[in-house]
């Protein structure tokens, strides 16, 4: 497997995890100096450094009862960079749905996503934040 396809897979397992319930595997694959950065003007926007400030953003996920399904979309991959897109989808309350696009820009170094970029409608993400 060449080394872009290895770091796609790699991009892709992490949110494989994430939508499995394996937050703790998810952040096994971040570098533990990891930068971070979120779009917009939310409170969770901006960068974060860490594995567990990237972690902690886990958090509003691991509250969704029946935890969020991503619907992968293309996958471009050079040198050590990723460019995934993806929709989000889950259900807050029974009456209540959150669904999103994301486009997320990776950057992997020996096995591990040693940076993020995350770009997302920040008016659905809020409105869902708030719901928590």
């Amino acid at each position: 497997m060449a080394n872009t396809e290895q770091n796609k897979a790699i991009c892709r397992k992490f949110h494989v995890n994430i939508m499995e319930g394996k937050f703790d595997e998810a952040e096994a694959l971040l570098a533990p100096d990891v930068v971070w950065w979120v779009q917009g003007n939310m409170a969770v926007s901006g960068y974060h450094h860490g594995r567990a400030a990237v972690a902690a953003l886990f958090t509003p996920l691991k509250a969704l009862p029946n935890g969020i399904v991503f619907t992968f979309g293309a996958a471009t991959a050079e040198d050590d960079r990723v460019s995934s897109e993806m929709v989000a989808h889950a259900r807050i309350t029974d009456t209540i749905s959150y669904n999103n696009t994301y486009h997320f820009l990776f950057r992997v170094k020996d096995g591990l996503i040693v940076e993020g970029k995350e770009y997302l409608d920040t008016k659905i993400t809020s409105e869902f934040l708030a719901q928590g």
